[in-house]
């Protein structure tokens, strides 16, 4: 240690680790493999300031395909200690062997490769192809190659002295081969490296797919490391990641649950998005639209969704510590001040309550209905629409599965757990409190609003699609974190003799075991303990926010302005689809710009601005102001928007190759109208045992049932269930 180095830890009076004042216990803090002068820390910083020592490998899509070649591959007289990160037996989230973590990059960057590297600016790449390839090899490799895997079938292929024709790069899960730019550059590609053969060639597509997953990965860990400080090799997924960056940037320490009866109470009641259709086709009738009719209403389709809704949820106000039942005697003061306050409070309230749906409400809720449940829905409330459709699918050897969904409906609540300021909003559009059984209390600040606001403001400045999608997702993925659910993590065990597998297999926890091979046996074991450390309040209140956010957007400003005129067809978590009658739609959404970003209207539209550019909560028109002509919508995920020559087809559980290749819009009417069922072939990687097998599945693609609605005997028109009519349509 040197004069001056001597000189910046006694003048120091921050510790250049936590960036903490610094006070009795300052030491000096060194490299352990130099022996450099790092800072002056804290003790207790300069001890947590190890070596690691595990060794980082790092593979893209490791938990869905390499993770079952290393196992299947072990070889125990090399590795010793195997221990896993396990999503489940089949898919492992990390691998730990003596010195080596393997780790997934796909759980950080929830891209494919091909698009990570054409997002990362050029000369990031350039920095690591060069440490293998020379400059005049640049141009070739700068975008991830293409490599015909199905056509490689034997050891054989990798002889042959030319590159295979451009359909044997066909794709069974993509459903279709290159384009011929990309098969021109592989061309270029291998009379450049001048390949002797196809072995030659796919040496050089796997150096080139390695460089540039090493640069992608740098680059990211760069980013992460600059901005926060935090290394992502030290996480096994990106959730992990962004809830420590958020609470180092925040500084906040939060609560977490000790009794067990609040925690019950707030994760029974943990409620993702409302995904639902409420009028299963929609037609626009104006002077865009192809089959216009003068002599009809004018009408159009309105395509919304929210800017990052979760995002705006959790820069709102929200709770973080001082947790306490409210004693019974002090209910009645606690629901007039919830009733009768506007201002942010310091103290917040989550409730169980009763509550009631009057009839009178139904048919004006009917669309969009109040405080959702989940519920089971049984046969017996099904219409006879329904019923029917039902039969025939069993008939057709489908059976109907009854799980619990989220189902907005206007039946009256029973112990319905929610957020004070939703249920304030619910009775003020006029549901009725019955009865209160529960009140849990907390301190509440907007404590994440800085870190989504600086999150979101360098997300605006980026100069890369790389770096706008790096601060998109410190954002996206900071949620998930907050409603883990610890209870299902499994727990693994890899077996490398027989000892190690009785040993497991005698324990009291275990549940299951499958041998690979002589040496390796994987053992599925229950968790002895779980230990409940995540703040499921934050998940909770953030759900609740969210739905209280998108009922104010349909409540309080497009239904007082259309009342009967405006039909909803479709939500889905952030988004609707609406139906309007109005005689210009455009000049409307003018009327709404204090609601809405327009700034991905082209730049000639008249409603074009930069105003609420990407702001948090504000309203986007997902079609920037191309015309929809129809909407068909036959259940949750599944629906199709067709506008002009163009078409949106979604169809959830469906390969989307199969989706662009084999759907078409008719399809989805002919289910919907028809009641046709439609299967198509799938191919998939499936892994058994760790066994990767490319397979055909033939499975239902459409099915015309929905059972979160009550379905009339139109097929398009819906009452939501506990609706005063169904009751008067039964009898």
């Amino acid at each position: 240690m040197n004069n001056t180095e001597r000189l910046v830890y006694e003048s120091a009076t921050q510790c250049y680790v936590c960036h903490k004042l610094l006070n009795d216990d300052k030491v000096l803090d060194h490299c352990h493999l130099t022996g450099k002068f790092r800072g002056a820390a804290h003790n207790q910083c300069n001890l947590q300031m190890r070596l690691p020592d595990k060794l980082p490998i790092i593979f893209h899509n490791l938990k869905g395909y390499d993770a079952h070649l290393i196992i299947k591959g072990l070889k125990t007289d090399l590795m010793q200690n195997i221990s896993v990160i396990p999503q489940n037996t089949e898919k492992y989230i990390a691998i730990i062997m003596d010195d080596f973590l393997f780790l997934d990059s796909l759980a950080f960057l929830l891209s494919s490769l091909d698009t990570l590297a054409n997002n990362l600016p050029t000369e990031e790449k350039t920095k690591f192809l060069k440490q293998v390839f020379s400059e005049a090899d640049l141009p070739y490799i700068l975008a991830k190659g293409a490599l015909p895997y199905e056509y490689m079938d034997s050891w054989g292929k990798f002889e042959e002295r030319k590159l295979p024709p451009i359909n044997a790069f066909f794709s069974s899960l993509s459903q279709k081969t290159i384009d011929q730019q990309t098969y021109d550059r592989l061309n270029g590609i291998w009379n450049h490296f001048e390949c002797e053969n196809l072995g030659d060639f796919h040496d050089i597509y796997l150096k080139v797919d390695v460089l540039l997953l090493t640069a992608i990965f740098q680059n990211f860990r760069a980013t992460s490391l600059k901005q926060f400080g935090l290394d992502p090799c030290h996480y096994f997924s990106t959730p992990g990641l962004t809830w420590d960056a958020a609470l180092k940037f925040t500084g906040m320490k939060l609560d977490l649950l000790t009794d067990i009866d609040m925690i019950l109470m707030i994760e029974n009641a943990i409620r993702g998005g409302i995904s639902c259709v409420m009028s299963r086709y929609a037609k626009a009738n104006n002077e865009f639209t192809e089959e216009y009719n003068s002599e009809e209403p004018t009408s159009f389709i309105a395509y919304l969704d929210v800017n990052n809704l979760y995002g705006y949820a959790l820069s709102d106000i929200l709770p973080c510590r001082n947790f306490a039942w409210v004693p019974q005697n002090m209910v009645d003061g606690v629901i007039d001040e919830i009733l009768n306050t506007n201002q942010e409070r310091k103290t917040g309230y989550i409730l169980e309550v009763d509550l009631d749906y009057p009839e009178s409400l139904h048919d004006e809720h009917n669309d969009y209905p109040l405080a959702p449940e989940k519920i089971i829905v049984d046969n017996d409330q099904l219409s006879n629409f329904q019923k029917e459709i039902v039969i025939m699918l069993e008939e057709n050897g489908v059976k109907r599965y009854k799980t619990k969904k989220l189902v907005p409906n206007l039946m009256n609540k029973k112990k319905y757990v929610l957020h004070e300021r939703n249920l304030k909003f619910y009775i003020e559009k006029g549901l009725i409190l019955k009865k209160v059984h529960r009140i849990i209390k907390f301190e509440q600040e907007p404590w994440l609003r800085s870190y989504i606001q600086m999150c979101t403001e360098n997300r605006k400045r980026a100069t890369s699609s790389f770096e706008k999608d790096f601060w998109k997702l410190m954002v996206n993925s900071l949620y998930g974190k907050s409603i883990e659910d610890k209870r299902k993590h499994s727990k693994v065990k890899v077996a490398t003799n027989g000892r190690q597998a009785l040993q497991q297999i005698r324990k009291p926890m275990f549940e299951q075991f499958y041998i690979l091979d002589n040496d390796i046996a994987i053992i599925k074991l229950k968790k002895f303990e779980v230990i409940l450390d995540k703040p499921i309040y934050l998940g909770f209140t953030v759900l609740e926010l969210s739905k209280l956010h998108m009922y104010k957007l349909h409540y309080d400003h497009f239904k007082p302005k259309y009342e009967s005129k405006l039909s909803l067809t479709y939500t889905d978590t952030d988004s609707f689809i609406y139906k309007i009658e109005t005689v210009d739609l455009f000049k409307d959404l003018e009327d709404f710009d204090y609601l809405m970003d327009f700034s991905d209207y082209p730049q000639n539209h008249f409603l074009h601005t930069t105003n609420n550019k990407k702001k948090l909560g504000y309203l986007k028109d997902e079609m920037n102001g191309q015309i929809i002509d129809e909407v068909v919508a036959i259940k949750s995920k599944l629906y199709a928007i067709k506008y002009g020559s163009n078409k949106k087809l979604t169809a959830k559980g469906v390969q989307k190759a199969v989706v662009k290749s084999s759907i078409s819009i008719e399809n989805y009417k002919d289910c919907l109208f028809s009641n046709v069922l439609l299967k198509h072939n799938n191919f998939r990687l499936q892994s058994k045992q760790h066994c990767i097998s490319s397979v055909r599945i033939n499975k239902l693609s459409f099915s015309p049932l929905d059972d979160k609605r009550y379905i009339l005997d139109d097929a398009v028109s819906t009452l939501a269930f506990g609706h005063y009519r169904i009751n008067t349509t039964l009898a």
